[in-house]
């Protein structure tokens, strides 16, 4: 097994301390990508709510900028309403280890990675966590052969923590 893969199921917080981003200004950049709909510029291809209930998001790569950032949070943000949560990591192309831990972080009720990047920030907290949560939704992840390293590891973590289940898929185009 990986280092990288240990982090990630281990949950490792040092794999957030890249970057300083102030929370206030990281919930303002995510209503700010909601409005634009900018997703796919920060590796996320799509995020929506279906009919049937399932909220998707397209995962391209792992992004690991302040506004990729920003967008995953919003892209959470746009599924959090629906009954179940499916991660589409069939087309993933890799990227960076610290966005899947955030990705991760968000999936469980315990403290966002991110908390971890105000603090060394010298701001203060804020008393309520301003990102939106999907702990009680089924979470499905949707891997193929085209699924990077990165991406299957992120998926096995998942299920290994009992928080998702994989679904291999043969047939995608890249």
């Amino acid at each position: 097994m990986s280092t990288m893969a240990v982090n990630l199921w281990m949950l490792d917080t040092g794999l957030s301390r890249r970057r300083s981003v102030p929370a206030m200004r990281v919930v303002e950049r995510a209503s700010e990508i909601l409005r634009e709909g900018w997703l796919s510029r920060h590796g996320i291809e799509s995020a929506e709510v279906h009919p049937d209930g399932r909220g998707v998001i397209e995962l391209r790569k792992f992004v690991g900028t302040p506004a990729a950032r920003a967008s995953a949070i919003a892209a959470m943000t746009r599924v959090a309403g629906a009954q179940r949560v499916v991660l589409d990591l069939r087309r993933h192309r890799g990227g960076d280890e610290s966005m899947a831990a955030l990705l991760t972080s968000l999936l469980f009720d315990t403290e966002s990675l991110y908390a971890d990047e105000v603090q060394t920030s010298d701001e203060a907290l804020p008393a309520t966590r301003p990102e939106a949560r999907c702990t009680r939704q089924p979470v499905e992840v949707w891997i193929s052969g085209a699924t990077s390293t990165l991406g299957l590891a992120f998926a096995t973590n998942l299920g290994r923590l009992g928080r998702a289940t994989v679904h291999r898929w043969n047939d995608v185009r890249a």
